[in-house]
């Protein structure tokens, strides 16, 4: 184990030093301002979840990520917690807020401060991530495409709900991502934020907006 402003991080993690570190400072700044939608400081875990979702210049408490997103608050963070598992720079920001906080640190748990909290690690094999289809879709209308280039995932992220934001219920998205994180990034998003990959050949994915 290595550690960055004593933040432990596995020997074999797969985020640069400097973006864990930028991650990590935007988990510390969010910390404590209000959430954009009820007010309510906001925790450590509030900043890192609202960072994964794509609301990082607009957090919000998990309660109302939940509202926005239409789904129950106890499964919205499964899935989070489910998702840090295999992103090393957003679980280094969840393990800052457990040493901010007082809370042990290991693999992704579910602190008492978030809602649906519990203290035993989540199984990982009850949030599975869908894989995509593999073939280009001939017949799915796009309303509109997006050019990413080399994005990587917290800015893909925010600019892609985003976007996604000022579409209509079940338009669909193209998107060109570059970033070699992508085809496990996107996908993983899409669960979380229950918008619908319909198709990926990489670098191209049909995104269709959620209905809510």
């Amino acid at each position: 184990m290595s550690d960055l402003g004593g933040v432990p991080l596995p020997d074999d993690a797969n985020a640069s030093s400097e973006s864990i570190a930028a991650l990590v400072d935007a988990v510390r700044t969010a910390t404590g301002t209000p959430c954009a939608a009820c007010g309510t400081a906001l925790c450590g875990h509030d900043a890192v979840s609202s960072i994964v979702l794509g609301y990082r210049h607009r957090p919000h408490c998990h309660r109302c990520l939940a509202a926005e997103l239409h789904q129950d608050v106890g499964a919205l963070v499964e899935r989070v917690c489910q998702y840090l598992r295999r992103r090393d720079c957003h679980r280094a920001g969840w393990s800052w807020a457990n040493q901010h906080e007082g809370f042990a640190d290991g693999d992704p748990v579910v602190p008492p401060c978030v809602p649906g909290s519990a203290n035993d690690a989540l199984d990982p094999s009850t949030v599975p991530v869908p894989e995509p289809t593999s073939s280009e879709p001939a017949d799915l209308a796009t309303a509109a495409t997006w050019d990413a280039g080399g994005m990587g995932c917290g800015d893909l992220v925010l600019e892609l709900r985003r976007r996604l934001v000022s579409m209509l219920p079940g338009e669909v998205l193209r998107v060109t991502a570059l970033d070699p994180g992508a085809p496990l990034d996107i996908p993983a998003w899409c669960s979380l934020t229950g918008h619908r990959l319909r198709a990926s050949v990489h670098p191209d994915y049909w995104i269709q907006r959620r209905s809510g």
